[in-house]
């Protein structure tokens, strides 16, 4: 796993690489003021495209349907490489979020002081993010007949998604596959549709 990703980075590494090359013979084919008015317009192009992934977030924040909450509770059982992993694949899924312009509205429960996983998430940029954060769990912050417990211990695939129900990820990072803990917890907490997602199936 630690090579495939290795070799992902370096094959990103390498596009960045050949789009700046690419860049630079453009540029140097211009005279000084196609030069200027190119690197203008690439300048307001990229200004413009902060301003809609903003505009795009703000709306999923105010009113973007399906709600998506992560899970954030299992922070005290994980390590400090665990907890890295949980708020780096949180930042993935909020700039999957952005980049796709997606409505989903997405939620942080359990992100309290006392939480371990909040200074990962914080040193990750999350304050700068527009996403809900909840100190309480997810739990106490949804109706519970909303929850869609997700978990790869579920019985059960999930077969349609409805913008009424709130879709919840366990926010683990587990390296010794402690099964059970999304289960168990949603078990305690009397949560009533539990679903997988249909990966053997896909």
């Amino acid at each position: 796993q630690d090579l495939l990703k290795a070799q992902k980075r370096e094959k990103k590494r390498a596009r960045q690489l050949r789009r700046q090359e690419a860049r630079l013979e453009h540029l140097d084919k211009l005279g000084p003021q196609e030069r200027e008015a190119f690197l203008a317009r690439v300048k307001a192009e990229a200004t413009q495209r902060r301003l809609d992934d903003k505009a795009s977030l703000q709306h999923a924040f105010d009113t973007g349907r399906p709600r998506v909450a992560i899970n954030c509770s299992f922070g005290d059982g994980m390590d400090f490489k665990e907890l890295r992993s949980l708020a780096k694949q949180a930042q993935m899924a909020y700039t999957a979020v952005r980049d796709l312009r997606s409505p989903i509205q997405l939620h942080l429960t359990s992100v309290g002081e006392q939480n371990p996983a909040r200074q990962a998430l914080e040193n990750i940029g999350m304050p700068g993010w527009i996403i809900h954060t909840h100190d309480e769990s997810v739990w106490d912050v949804f109706d519970p007949s909303q929850l869609v417990i997700l978990t790869p211990d579920a019985d059960e695939d999930l077969e349609e998604v409805h913008d009424d129900k709130v879709y919840v990820i366990g926010g683990i990072v587990d390296r010794s596959v402690n099964k059970l803990q999304s289960l168990e917890q949603a078990q305690r907490h009397g949560a009533a549709c539990l679903r997988r997602l249909p990966i053997r199936r896909h």
